[in-house]
């Protein structure tokens, strides 16, 4: 009896762990890859969004075997600090010919009716993977490359986009306070093809989108 007693009681500690819910605006058009990460493809050139506006919604504590909780909250905060005036959406893409362009003052935010343009443009904080790597994986999940280097700030001209294989990452700056992800909303981005003279446009809406995930430790 001493050593069953031992063994209930040793089980659990070594079966902890949490769950952590969130819900992000995620586009409702693209390929699904990995949790809110949405692949839009195109002919010309493949794009990804990533809204910074997540919000954890709970958090919940347990032990198993067998299963029970010890604590949590359903505080619903902003997964990233927010900046007052600023929504920032991480913009990647991945060119599949050349002579592509972008001009960032084209992209469009549409939000409750109203139009907001790029103010801003910033160093993509995940633009950290080796180039090997990156171009190893190429358009099949998004691995911005380390090696990346712009200027920061809103360029006053059109930027070339590479068809070397690898994604190119952006932080975009609107004018707004971070919105809730429950809010819906378009982002409109304009590819110039600069051989034809024609321009590629995509719009693209977003909604709500909950997921989580759950971790243990001994």
């Amino acid at each position: 009896m001493k050593y069953l007693w031992v063994l209930m009681v040793t089980l659990p500690l070594f079966s902890c762990g949490f769950d952590k819910s969130f819900i992000s605006s995620v586009s409702t058009i693209g390929e699904k890859t990995r949790g809110p990460v949405r692949i839009i493809r195109g002919a010309e050139v493949s794009l990804h969004f990533g809204p910074r506006n997540h919000v954890k919604t709970g958090e919940s504590n347990y032990v198993v075997l067998p299963v029970v909780p010890i604590g949590g909250n359903s505080d619903e905060v902003f997964a990233y600090q927010q900046t007052k005036g600023e929504f920032i959406v991480g913009l990647s893409l991945f060119a599949h010919k050349d002579a592509l362009s972008l001009d960032f003052s084209d992209i469009t935010l549409n939000l409750k009716q109203t139009k907001y343009k790029v103010v801003d443009v910033k160093r993509n904080p995940y633009a950290h993977y080796p180039n090997s790597q990156a171009s190893r994986v190429g358009d099949k999940n998004v691995l911005c490359p380390k090696s990346q280097q712009f200027k920061e700030g809103l360029p006053n001209e059109e930027i070339d986009l590479k068809n070397n294989g690898l994604w190119e990452c952006y932080d975009l700056v609107f004018p707004i306070d971070a919105p809730s992800p429950r809010m819906t909303f378009q982002l409109e981005v304009i590819v110039m093809d600069e051989t034809s003279g024609r321009h590629k446009t995509f719009q693209v809406p977003f909604e709500p989108y909950k997921w989580g995930h759950s971790d243990s430790f001994p």
